[in-house]
């Protein structure tokens, strides 16, 4: 059996509303980067009860017609690049300055990468608690060296699950 796909109240279901769960799944139901919902079509669950299917378009536009585009559940990305714009431009300042110090992307080969950049970024954590606002070396926020910290730690992570995925099929 596949998963049944609900979005409570059909009325909230407007770009970024709406609540959408997964009841029932199998093991063979896809998976990140698949396509979640076959035949593009979510089933709805109605504030009376009632259940239909509709397309996979935010604004119900059937597959076929003009304006249709099959968006709804993927990950809205412009939430995080539109949503944080000045945290971003300092966490792009720490890995500038970390090329510059290092080199371009390196530390994405550094030996024991996850644990190393966990106490790097608990380190930076730590030096916010004592009230450092700006890093001593680099003269950026510490705020900013956390963040970068751990999304390097997120990166070498998710690249370890997909090796360890990759590795047994």
């Amino acid at each position: 059996m596949g998963a049944v796909l609900i979005i409570n109240d059909l009325s909230t279901c407007t770009p970024g509303s709406g609540t959408l769960m997964i009841l029932e799944q199998d093991s063979a139901f896809p998976t990140k980067g698949d396509n979640l919902y076959p035949d593009n079509e979510i089933i709805y669950l109605n504030p009376d009860g009632t259940v239909e299917k509709r397309s996979g378009d935010r604004y119900n536009i059937p597959q076929h017609e003009p304006g249709a585009k099959l968006d709804l559940g993927k990950t809205r990305l412009g939430l995080v690049l539109g949503g944080f714009p000045r945290a971003l431009e300092e966490v792009g300042k720490i890995g500038t300055f970390g090329a510059k110090k290092y080199t371009d992307n390196g530390w994405m080969s550094v030996p024991q990468g996850i644990e190393r950049y966990t106490d790097a970024m608990l380190r930076h954590v730590l030096a916010e608690f004592k009230g450092e606002t700006l890093d001593h070396d680099s003269g950026l926020l510490v705020a900013a060296h956390t963040a970068w910290n751990a999304l390097a730690r997120l990166e070498l992570t998710l690249k370890e699950i997909e090796r360890k995925s990759n590795a047994t099929k």
